[in-house]
């Protein structure tokens, strides 16, 4: 069984609309879908759409299809945001510069890349300045769509860090 089952469900409903224009599904195939990768039971199903739907995050059209609401796509969103990771910490010669300035109002959005940076080990070199050693550039990519932070954030790959290369290279263990 999924860690999270209704997800999951909500994975799956939005890999079956991604390219469709009606943006609808049916329940059998989903069902189909979701009781091969999860090993779920009708009844099971049945009582995580109950769920969805009464949560908020799915509705069903009048033909009984399936539709993923806002609310829905934003809690798929963040459930991948929680399971966001790096899953290899390969180096090249460079370094990466995270810079970001998120507006106040926006102060949420910041406050959860500042954590996510600190889980990717990132050193904090100034309040909104983060370095790693690490090519990052596609998990950076990932978590600035998934936090819809585009123009707030830059990722620079630099090659030198001057006066301060000893004493970075020591917190990374490298020198």
């Amino acid at each position: 069984m999924a860690k999270y089952p209704n997800f999951g469900i909500l994975d799956e409903l939005e890999k079956m609309l991604h390219g469709t224009s009606t943006r609808e599904a049916l329940r059998e195939p989903l069902f189909g879908r979701v009781k091969d990768l999860y090993g779920m039971n009708r009844v099971e199903y049945s009582q995580r759409m109950y769920d969805l739907r009464r949560g908020g995050y799915i509705t069903y059209s009048a033909k009984n299809d399936i539709k993923l609401t806002d609310s829905g796509k934003r809690k798929l969103d963040f459930k991948r945001l929680e399971r966001l990771q790096w899953n290899s910490k390969s180096r090249d010669r460079y370094y990466r510069l995270i810079m970001f300035d998120i507006p106040e109002e926006r102060r949420v959005v910041r406050d959860i890349l500042r954590q996510k940076l600190r889980e990717f080990e990132c050193y904090q070199i100034q309040k909104s300045v983060y370095l790693t050693p690490y090519a990052c550039e596609h998990i950076m990519g990932e978590l600035i769509r998934l936090l819809n932070i585009r123009r707030h954030v830059h990722v620079m790959k630099i090659a030198d860090l001057g006066h301060d290369q000893p004493r970075i290279a020591k917190r990374f263990k490298f020198g």
